[in-house]
């Protein structure tokens, strides 16, 4: 699942333009591959949770290092400020501050969305399958 992970995030990343909100979406999939084998493996309620956390950890890290090359590339750019203005249409000036709060709230915010997601498909996949 690791390597796939990595392959699908490079490649969700440059698609979407170094925006890593969809590279949350893949954490989904991520949970239905270890829930099935879990499920395929009978495994039990401890064996999930543990299951559960190894995938959060994981699937957090890598958007996280998506994260981190996408706030590495905004702040590079000269023209982050005014791409922000022209592709939401604001029609105030976006400052530097306002960049970094984004990248700090807005990556939290992520990167907590992430660990949820991830869990809840691991755990949902495996009750779904255990039936």
């Amino acid at each position: 699942m690791g390597g796939s992970l990595f392959f699908y995030s490079i490649g969700t990343f440059g698609l979407f333009i170094g925006a890593p909100v969809f590279n949350a979406a893949l954490v989904i999939p991520a949970g239905f591959v270890v829930g099935s084998r879990l499920a395929a493996e009978n495994a039990d309620l401890q064996q999930v949770r543990k299951a559960e956390m190894r995938t959060a950890w994981f699937t957090t890290g890598v958007l996280a290092f998506a994260c981190a090359a996408s706030a590495c590339l905004a702040l590079l750019s000269e023209s982050t400020d005014t791409d922000f203005q022209g592709m939401l249409g604001l029609r105030f000036e976006v400052t530097q501050g306002m960049i970094i709060g984004l990248i700090l709230v807005g990556g939290a915010a992520l990167l907590a969305a992430c660990w949820g997601l991830s869990v809840a498909s691991v755990r949902l996949t495996y009750l779904f399958l255990q039936r």
